[in-house]
């Protein structure tokens, strides 16, 4: 009796592994170390802008920048400034990465696409970074060198000679040496920051613009990466707030406080609303297409209801009243559905960051003009 073969019992082939298209940044590392920490990583940068701010007091009441137990607000907002933008990079890394989560059913990409797509929205390439963040700082050494030697001899201060004012610290050989490397860290750190922005924005745009199903009855998932650009442009602007509050002369010059406002809200709107034209232009075609499809039925339903009003067979009228009645309504609600991917809650919250502190800086420079 001849044997069946039995069939071979071959293990499935593992799904190929994931190449990073390059190596993560210095800050991406930070970043996942701080996550294998017991305690939330915000308690880590806490706890590191309040170790800067005590260094940097103390050496002020040392060196006589500020009077003994004198505690000056524009310090404390200079000593978490890096901590603050390492802290807001981290969150807004781990609120994209839920974020694209969310988006996955608009997501039109292949697995591989999708896994490239989601490492690049949170992690930055090291060379880059470091490239970047060299360049603002040497960048920055060379405009001081250059109004230090070329517009100092104009019998005009230089930016060295007004640093002690500007920084509020003592001129000592301590003080200064302490405030410049803390001045090369902000550097570093806000070149770093604001390519951080530029690349996730970038992405999230590409993602929009190349990646997207759009969906006009199923509009939650698309959102989602609005709720990124939302909360990066509220940090831009608690960053700028802290520091333009905290600066001298600041509240009694209303010019620049309008100035400054008109610099906040633009960036604020080009930070939230540039990553998403592209998903609008996507969302107004299917729009228009959906329109046009229900136009084109609505032209034959109606040509069908005169050509039986004028053969006089009004058999079957009802259900042919009931078909322009439906497309009717499905026109009424394509028109209602809106083509910008946030929800009113997230361009609220966008308005109230803006508007707030502003208002509150009005009426306390008024309440000082006023009050003797």
């Amino acid at each position: 009796m001849p044997q069946t073969k039995r069939p071979s019992r071959r293990a499935p082939s593992a799904p190929p592994t994931f190449v990073p298209p390059y190596p993560p940044s210095w800050a991406d590392r930070l970043s996942a170390r701080l996550d294998r920490l017991p305690v939330s990583p915000y308690w880590a940068y806490s706890l590191f802008g309040l170790v800067v701010f005590v260094l940097v007091t103390l050496v002020q009441w040392r060196e006589g920048g500020t009077p003994p137990w004198e505690i000056r607000p524009f310090h404390i907002a200079l000593a978490f400034w890096i901590p603050f933008n390492l802290a807001l990079m981290h969150y807004l890394d781990r609120l994209a990465a839920n974020e694209l989560e969310t988006f996955r059913p608009a997501l039109a990409a292949t697995p591989d696409q999708a896994r490239d797509l989601a490492y690049r929205l949170v992690t930055l390439p090291a060379r880059t970074v470091t490239r970047i963040g060299l360049a603002v700082v040497l960048g920055n050494v060379f405009l001081v060198l250059i109004d230090e030697w070329v517009v100092r001899p104009t019998a005009r201060a230089s930016m060295l000679q007004l640093s002690p004012q500007l920084f509020q610290v003592a001129p000592t050989t301590l003080s200064f040496a302490v405030t410049a490397v803390l001045v090369v860290g902000l550097w570093w750190i806000s070149g770093t920051f604001v390519y951080h922005t530029a690349h996730q924005l970038q992405l999230i745009r590409r993602i929009y613009g190349r990646y997207t199903r759009p969906r006009l009855l199923h509009l939650g998932p698309l959102y989602s990466l609005s709720r990124v650009t939302q909360r990066t442009a509220i940090g831009i602007l608690l960053t700028l707030y802290a520091f333009l509050s905290s600066a001298f002369g600041f509240r009694a010059q209303p010019a620049l406080l309008i100035a400054s406002g008109i610099l906040l809200t633009t960036i604020a709107a080009v930070t939230f609303a540039w990553p998403l034209v592209g998903v609008h232009r996507l969302l107004v075609a299917e729009k228009e297409r959906r329109l046009e499809e229900n136009t084109r039925r609505l032209e034959a339903g109606i040509a069908d209801l005169h050509q039986r009003m004028d053969r006089r067979r009004l058999s079957g009228m009802d259900d042919l009243n009931k078909a322009l009645a439906s497309l009717d309504l499905e026109r009424a609600t394509l028109a209602r559905i809106p083509t910008w991917p946030w929800d009113p809650g997230t361009l609220r919250g966008l308005v109230a960051a803006l508007l707030v502190p502003i208002i509150i800086w009005a009426i306390q420079i008024g309440t000082e003009r006023l009050l003797p």
